[in-house]
C-alpha cells in the first residue's frame, strides 16, 4: 500500500499516521498561519499584549475585539477540553468514557464507582471546587511571568520553600539518562530493540540542559528554536511525541523560572504553547488505539508519565505566575486521580520486575489526590489508615513529596 502524502510527497510509517499527517497537510496548504505578535488595539495603543486563551488582556479590560489569533490556533478550544479514552478500573473492568478537562489526563484510573465518593464527596461535586485555597497566596502588582508567589503562613512558605527547591533541580537532572527528572521515565519511549531511544524533543532537551548547567549563551536560542520547531509540529504529533514534547517544555519553562522573572513576549508564548499541548494530548484517540499493541507494562509507563507530567505542571501554576492556564478546571478529574505510584514500582526496569513490585504494593491504586486533601493525621477512624499513609509516604519519590506539597497549598 503506497503511504506518501500525495500533497507534500513524505512517506508515513502506518495508514493511522498518514491519515493524521493528510489532516495536518491539508490544514497547512488551505491556510498558512503566521504568528501575530500584538492585536491591532494594542499595536495602535504601543503596548504589547498579554494573551491568555481566547484575547489579550488589554482587550479584555477595555471591552474591545481582540484581534489576536492564539497560538495553535488551528486547536479549537472544543478540541482542546474534553477525553473519550475508555477507562479502566483496578478490577479490570471498561469505564465509560470520562469527559475531562484536566490538563495530560488520559487513560485516567478512577477507583470503581462505588469507591469515588470519599467523605461525602463525590466525584462530580469535586469538580465544584477550585484553587480558593491559593487565596494565601499574594501575586504581586504587575507582576511579570515567573513572579513567585508569596504565602503568609509558616506552613505554606516551608511547602513552597521545598518544592520550589524540587522543581528547580529537574533542568540539572535532565543532563544525563540516568538522572531524568522523576515525571520522565527512561523506558517510556522507543523499545528494547533500539535501547529505548529517546524521542527527538526529549534528545534535544538534553542538549539544551547541559548548555544551560554551563550558562551558556546559547541555551536560550535553542529554546526558543525548540519552542518553534514543536509549534510547527503539533498538530502532526502522536501520542509519544505530543507527551516527550510537553515533558521537554516543561524542561525549558522550568529553565526560565531559573533564569527569573520574565517581560519577554516569548515566555508567554511558551507558556501557552506547553498548556495547549498538554490539553490536546486526551484528543488523540488513533494514538490511544494503537497502545492496546503495547506490554501493559508500557501502557502502564505512559499512562503513569502522564500523571505525573500533569502533577508537575500544577505545581508550577501554585508557586509560580505563568500568565496562563485555565485553573478553575483542572480539579474537574484531579481528586480522584491516583497518587503517584512507588519508587520501587516506577523505577521497575524491565515488565516481571514492575508486575513483581505492582503485586506488593496494591494499595496504592486504592489511594487519591482527594485521599489526600481528606487526611488529617489526627482521626483514629481515618479512612485510609494511618498505616496506609506511612507505608504510601516511605515508598514515594520526591513526585509524590511534591503532589503533597501541592495539596497542602490548596
Amino acid at each position: 500500500m503506497d503511504l506518501t502524502c500525495d500533497i507534500c510527497g513524505k512517506e508515513s510509517s502506518s495508514k493511522i499516521t498518514l491519515k493524521r499527517h493528510l489532516r495536518y497537510c491539508r490544514k497547512k496548504g488551505l491556510a498558512r498561519k503566521t504568528r501575530v505578535k500584538s492585536c491591532q488595539a494594542c499595536i495602535r495603543a504601543k503596548t504589547r499584549c498579554e494573551p491568555d486563551i481566547t484575547a489579550c488582556t488589554r482587550c479584555t479590560e477595555k471591552g474591545l475585539q481582540c484581534s489576536l489569533l492564539p497560538l495553535l490556533d488551528s486547536f479549537s478550544i472544543a478540541d482542546l477540553n474534553h477525553s473519550n479514552v475508555a477507562l479502566q478500573d483496578r478490577d479490570g473492568h471498561v469505564n465509560p468514557p470520562l469527559q475531562t478537562q484536566l490538563p495530560f489526563d488520559f487513560l485516567f484510573q478512577p477507583t470503581a464507582p462505588s469507591d469515588v465518593r470519599q467523605d461525602g464527596i463525590a466525584l462530580q461535586e469535586a469538580k465544584q471546587l477550585d484553587f480558593h485555597g491559593l487565596q494565601d497566596a499574594v501575586v504581586p502588582q504587575n507582576s511579570r511571568l515567573y513572579e513567585p508567589r508569596v504565602f503568609q503562613t509558616p506552613s505554606n512558605m516551608m511547602g513552597s520553600t521545598i518544592g520550589t527547591g524540587i522543581l528547580r533541580s529537574y533542568p540539572s537532572m535532565m543532563v544525563d539518562r540516568k538522572t531524568l527528572p522523576a515525571f520522565i521515565h527512561p523506558m517510556c519511549f522507543g523499545s528494547e530493540s533500539n535501547n529505548w531511544t529517546l524521542p527527538k524533543s526529549l534528545e534535544n532537551a538534553i542538549v539544551v540542559s547541559k548548555l544551560f548547567a554551563s550558562r551558556s549563551p546559547e541555551a536560550l536560542p535553542m529554546i526558543r528554536q525548540e519552542q518553534q520547531r514543536i509549534s510547527d509540529e503539533a498538530e502532526e504529533m502522536g501520542l509519544e511525541d505530543m507527551l516527550s514534547s510537553c515533558q521537554a517544555l516543561l524542561i525549558y519553562v522550568l529553565m526560565r523560572i531559573c533564569d527569573g522573572v520574565s517581560e519577554d513576549p516569548e515566555d508567554g508564548r511558551l507558556n501557552q504553547l506547553l498548556f495547549q499541548l498538554c490539553c490536546r494530548i486526551p484528543c488523540l484517540g488513533e494514538s490511544y488505539a494503537e497502545m492496546k499493541d503495547l506490554s501493559v507494562w508500557k501502557q502502564w509507563v505512559i499512562v503513569e508519565s502522564k500523571r505525573r507530567a500533569n502533577n508537575v505542571l500544577r505545581l508550577m501554576w501554585q508557586l509560580y505566575d505563568l500568565g496562563t492556564g485555565p485553573s478553575c478546571l483542572w480539579v474537574s478529574a484531579y481528586t480522584a486521580m491516583p497518587l503517584p505510584a512507588s519508587k520501587a514500582l516506577w523505577k521497575a526496569s524491565n515488565e516481571d520486575e514492575w508486575d513483581k513490585e505492582r503485586r506488593a504494593s496494591a494499595h496504592y491504586s486504592k489511594l487519591s489526590h482527594q485521599d489526600l486533601m481528606n487526611f488529617k493525621g489526627s482521626v483514629e477512624n481515618d479512612v485510609p489508615s494511618k498505616d496506609e499513609w506511612s507505608r504510601w509516604y516511605s515508598d514515594t519519590d520526591e513526585l509524590g513529596i511534591l503532589v503533597a506539597i501541592s495539596t497542602s497549598l490548596l
